[in-house]
C-alpha cells in the first residue's frame, strides 16, 4: 500500500533487520525476516507488505520492481560498513547547536587523519624536497638527502614514541584502515629500510651523474605507501597502494638511464608488473562481483570490504567463481614477491637496477607482500584454507 504518514506504517508486513527493524517496529511495523530468494514470492504472493534491500539497481536485478507498487529512496537499506549521511541544508542550520556538534564528531571520528601522521609526514617530506631543489642554490642541494634522511629518522621516533596509538584495533576511513600491532610493527619496519637504502644511496648516487633528489622523493612516496599497503583492509585501499609502490619501484628500477643494464631492467619489471596487476585485479574484480551477487547467502554491498567478503566466503565455502578469484588474487601477489614459480623477473631485476633499489626491492618490497599476504591468507581467505594451502605449497 501507499505510505503517506507515520500512521500508514502501523501492521506493515516490513522484511527488515538490524536496528532499522527494531526502530521501525516502535512505529508500529511488524518486522519479517526471510531469505533474499523469497523476498519477490513473498511480496507477489502478499506474504509480506514491504521489503527493503541494497539500492534502485539490486532491487530491479531481483525484479522487486515488478511486483512492488511503490517505491521509496532513500530509506532502511541492506546495511554494510561504509556510511553516508545526508541532510537538507535548511533543516541542518535549523538543528541546535550541540546537535550539530555531535553529528560533527562522529564524522570526524570515521576520517582520523592522525591515525596516517606518518605517511601524511612523508608525503609533505617528498613534496617539501622538490620545491628545495627549486629554492636553493645548486651548492646547497647537497644537503637535500640530509633532509629526507633526517624526516624519517624523526617519524621513526615520532612512531615508537606513539607506538601504543589509540586507533590500534580500529578502522578509519569507512573501513579502508585496520591499524593492528601487526601494522604497527611493518610501519617501523618500512621506516628503518628507507632510512637504510638513503644511506647507501648517497654513496651509490655520488658515483654516478643522474638526478639525485628525485631518487629521494621517490623513495619517501614508495615508503608511505607500503606502511598503508599493511594496513590496508579494503581492496581499494590495497590495490591503490600496491601500484603506488609498483609504479615508483619501475622508475627507481631504471634509474641509471644511461647503462643498458638498467632500462633492460627496468622494461623487463614493467611488462611483468603489468601482467600481475592485470590478474591481480580481475581476482579483485571476480570476488566483488560474486560476493555482490543478491541471490547468493551472505552478499554485500561493500565486498571489498575484507570484514564483508570474509563473511560472504564463510557462507559460500565452495563457490567456483569465489576460488578463482582468490587464486588470481594470490598469483598477483605472488609475482609482486617473486614467488616461486613467478621469478622469472627477479634475476634480471636485480642485476640491473641500482644497489640501492635492489635492495629496497629485496626487503621493503618483500616484506609488503608477505605482509598482505599474511592478512589475505589468515583473515579473509580462512574459509578457504582447502583452496589457499594448496596454491601456496
Amino acid at each position: 500500500k501507499e505510505i503517506k504518514s507515520i500512521n500508514d506504517l502501523k501492521g506493515l508486513k516490513f522484511r527488515v533487520g538490524g536496528v532499522a527493524g527494531q526502530i521501525l517496529l516502535r512505529l508500529g511495523v511488524v518486522p519479517q525476516q526471510i531469505a533474499a530468494g523469497d523476498i519477490y514470492p513473498a511480496l507477489e504472493k502478499g506474504t509480506i507488505d514491504a521489503a527493503e534491500w541494497i539500492g534502485p539497481h539490486d532491487d530491479d536485478r531481483l525484479g522487486i520492481s515488478k511486483v512492488a507498487k511503490y517505491y521509496y529512496y532513500p530509506g532502511w537499506h541492506e546495511p554494510g560498513p561504509m556510511l553516508s549521511f545526508y541532510v537538507n541544508l535548511q533543516e541542518w542550520r535549523k538543528l541546535p547547536k550541540e546537535y550539530q556538534q555531535a553529528f560533527e564528531v562522529a564524522a570526524a571520528e570515521a576520517n582520523q587523519w592522525g591515525a596516517i601522521f606518518p605517511e601524511l609526514l612523508l608525503a609533505c617530506l617528498a613534496l617539501a624536497l622538490l620545491a628545495l631543489e627549486i629554492v636553493l642554490p645548486k651548492k646547497l642541494h647537497a644537503y637535500i638527502p640530509d633532509v629526507a634522511l633526517a624526516g624519517l629518522v624523526g617519524t621513526l621516533g615520532g612512531l615508537l614514541v606513539n607506538f601504543q596509538s589509540a586507533t590500534l584495533g580500529k578502522e578509519s576511513f569507512n573501513g579502508l584502515l585496520l591499524h593492528s600491532p601487526g601494522g604497527q610493527v611493518m610501519r617501523v619496519f618500512f621506516l628503518l629500510t628507507a632510512i637504510l637504502v638513503c644511506i647507501l644511496a648517497r654513496i651509490s648516487l655520488a658515483k654516478q651523474k643522474v638526478p639525485r633528489i628525485e631518487f629521494y622523493h621517490l623513495v619517501l612516496i614508495i615508503t608511505g605507501a607500503m606502511m598503508l599497503l599493511a594496513q590496508s583492509n579494503h581492496f581499494v585501499m590495497f590495490f591503490v597502494a600496491l601500484e603506488t609502490v609498483t609504479i615508483g619501484f619501475y622508475i627507481l628500477v631504471s634509474y641509471f638511464r644511461t647503462k643498458t643494464a638498467s632500462l633492460e631492467a627496468g622494461l623487463k619489471y614493467l611488462v611483468m608488473g603489468a601482467l600481475s596487476s592485470g590478474m591481480l585485479l580481475f581476482g579483485i574484480v571476480l570476488l566483488y562481483g560474486v560476493a555482490g551477487n543478491p541471490t547468493l547467502p551472505g552478499h554485500s554491498a561493500s565486498a571489498m570490504h575484507y570484514p564483508a567478503l570474509a563473511q560472504f566466503l564463510v557462507a559460500n565455502p565452495h563457490n567456483f567463481l569465489a576460488g578463482v578469484g582468490i587464486v588470481l588474487v594470490l598469483v598477483g601477489v605472488a609475482f609482486k614477491i617473486g614467488a616461486f614459480p613467478f621469478q622469472i623477473w627477479v634475476p634480471d631485476v636485480y642485476q640491473g637496477a641500482p644497489t640501492p633499489v635492489t635492495a629496497f626491492l629485496a626487503v621493503g618490497s618483500k616484506a609488503a607482500g608477505f605482509a598482505v599476504l599474511l592478512v589475505l591468507t589468515r583473515d579473509v581467505f580462512a574459509s578457504y584454507d582447502w583452496l589457499v594451502t594448496p596454491a601456496l605449497t
